[in-house]
């Protein structure tokens, strides 16, 4: 008998048929399996997602300003499970005159943002986009490219267990850089 799945274990079993592979996943109390099929037809196809036009307001310099103490931040996913994550400091930067912040999770050597802002829902995925940045060395500006803010997995399966973005992520901001809605018929 082999063991599949150990909640202590950090890696993973994948299990494998023919072109379907599977594992098993935690989210929040719950356990699933996570399948897929490596000759789906949209693996085949080519996904045409469309971009706003590249917008240099929209790529700016970020001051990472840490907390005096690790902050717990709640965020939930798109199944309702709510997590409690360690955020070290917000990024602040400025958008035509007006300061903004961002509370980014630790992902080694980036940042990783989860926001919305005022195109979500309208002309970008519902639930908001996603962002990494480079961490910079003490002292030194992030770079902040909204350009580069892609659709979360959810935007091309409803099989995906994204995050939402956090109420301090949701920017009072419509910022028009990145992917668009994946599903947007015409931009």
């Amino acid at each position: 008998m082999s063991v599949v799945f150990n909640q202590d274990s950090s890696t993973t079993k994948i299990l494998e048929f023919d072109a379907y592979r599977w594992y098993i996943i935690e989210r929040g109390n719950d356990i699933g399996i996570r399948l897929k099929n490596l000759e789906h037809p949209m693996l085949k196809s080519v996904i045409d997602i469309k971009y706003f036009d590249y917008n240099h307001e929209f790529s700016v310099k970020a001051d990472f300003i840490p907390y005096s103490e690790s902050k717990i931040l709640k965020i939930v996913n798109v199944i309702g499970h709510e997590f409690e994550l360690n955020i070290n400091g917000q990024l602040r930067f400025e958008i035509a005159g007006s300061t903004y912040t961002l509370e980014p999770l630790d992902a080694g050597d980036e940042f990783f943002i989860i926001f919305s802002d005022g195109t979500s829902a309208i002309e970008t995925y519902g639930s908001g986009r996603y962002l990494y940045a480079t961490k910079a060395a003490t002292g030194e500006k992030v770079d902040l490219n909204f350009n580069l803010a892609y659709n979360p997995p959810c935007a091309f399966t409803d099989y995906a267990t994204c995050l939402i973005p956090p109420r301090e992520n949701q920017l009072d901001l419509r910022i028009a850089a990145g992917e668009y809605d994946y599903h947007m018929d015409s931009h």
